[in-house]
């Protein structure tokens, strides 16, 4: 054979391996992770944790992550070009599969592909009800509910130190004003306490109302659930948020009651004891999903939507609510095993 002829025969077979790498790329099921939030968000990091621990070995796909960023910049012109920008991209790179993690990336981006059967949509992290998005009527969508685990908490609190001596325990929430806080007051409303009194619900809006809110409370209530409060500003209007590590940890040095946060990323803040949602379940359950319609041929409107069935505790040791609570050992156990127990 001339050197020619085993010239020519390599380059086809170059050509060859290269044409059917470029057909395996082009024809891998596209898939979108939309996140409402920022990539360092605990919460996002949760998710993402979750989503990994199913979509890492599938080499198949092609993944495409995108930030919103709408937790640290709530204002509605933001939020519009945020939301403009993923459109963009959706529109661009034509994903087969969208997993949309939260309200934002929902409200105003893939709620507008409801029903548009070249996209399936896996949602995550949703607060409030699909209805306000048209998933409830929508083929092409299902995905997993995020509920704040109120029945864990108030477990919780009727197992800690709070309830000896005391013939009932009295909660009062605090939040801060952001669409999330008020989607979550609507479900604590409609939770059954008993035999714990839920006797007020709070709402700030700047970091000196939180700081009234706190301090008042005591004569009130025995112990404060702290939810929201990455969107105080400084003053009425003021774009500049107040930085949330800061709220708590002059919550925590300030407040005349133990402590309580049903949001991820409290005890990370500064916090003495949280539990909440768990944010790997939701990436798991709907990474879970898109692989089920992704290999399995399933179709989105056949697969339950699910809500979160688990939750995360995370303590840190050194909390002054962590010695005023009480919480048995239990709880700690829990942290520890999770690697989200600070010494």
């Amino acid at each position: 054979m001339s050197h020619k002829l085993r010239a020519i025969l390599a380059a086809v077979f170059v050509l060859g391996c290269l044409g059917v790498f470029a057909w395996w790329n082009i024809t891998k099921p596209r898939v979108l992770v939309l996140h409402s939030y920022d990539e360092e968000y605990p919460w996002t990091r949760g998710v993402n944790a979750g989503l990994r621990r199913v979509l890492d070995h599938k080499t198949e796909y092609s993944m495409h992550y995108y930030y919103m960023d709408a937790k640290r910049h709530p204002w509605p012109e933001f939020i519009a070009r945020s939301a403009l920008a993923a459109r963009l991209l959706v529109e661009r790179w034509r994903p087969d599969l969208v997993i949309a993690a939260d309200d934002d990336a929902q409200r105003g981006v893939m709620n507008r592909y409801a029903n548009v059967p070249r996209i399936r949509i896996v949602f995550a992290g949703i607060n409030g009800e699909i209805s306000a998005y048209g998933y409830d009527k929508a083929d092409n969508v299902t995905g997993i509910l995020e509920r704040v685990p109120w029945r864990a908490i108030r477990d919780a609190l009727l197992a800690s130190d709070l309830a000896r001596g005391r013939r009932e325990i009295r909660v009062l929430h605090l939040g801060d004003a952001s669409a999330a806080a008020e989607e979550d007051v609507e479900f604590m409303k409609r939770f059954d306490w008993a035999p714990i009194h839920l006797v007020a619900v709070r709402t700030a809006r700047t970091f000196e109302q939180w700081k009234a809110e706190v301090i008042q409370a005591e004569g009130h209530a025995d112990v404060i659930l702290v939810g929201n409060y990455r969107q105080l500003a400084n003053a009425p209007g003021d774009k500049n948020l107040i930085d949330p590590k800061r709220v708590v940890e002059w919550t925590e040095a300030n407040s005349p009651l133990p402590l309580m946060g049903f949001k991820v990323a409290y005890t990370e803040d500064g916090g003495a004891v949280t539990l909440a949602a768990s944010p790997y379940e939701q990436g798991e359950v709907a990474a879970a999903m898109a692989v089920d319609i992704l290999d399995h041929r399933k179709q989105p409107n056949a697969i339950p939507v699910a809500s979160t069935r688990q939750f995360v505790v995370s303590i840190r040791a050194s909390g002054r609510s962590t010695r005023l609570l009480g919480l048995p050992p239990l709880y700690e156990s829990f942290a520890r095993a999770t690697n989200t127990y600070i010494p």
